[in-house]
């Protein structure tokens, strides 16, 4: 996961698109939908805010 994934997570959420790449690992915080909440768990790992993503 990294940048450019949040980013297609964010577009998928506002509907700019109709599916991300990997649905599964897109869906970060496991609420079976993917949204902003997944792109923000996504860029605080990336940053070395959170020590790991949900599993």
């Amino acid at each position: 996961m990294n940048t450019i994934d949040a980013i297609y997570m964010l577009q998928a959420g506002a509907g700019l698109l109709e599916a991300v790449p990997c649905p599964t690992a897109a869906d970060v915080d496991l609420n079976g939908v993917v949204d902003a909440i997944d792109a923000m768990l996504t860029l605080q790992y990336r940053a070395g805010l959170l020590a790991s993503l949900p599993t």
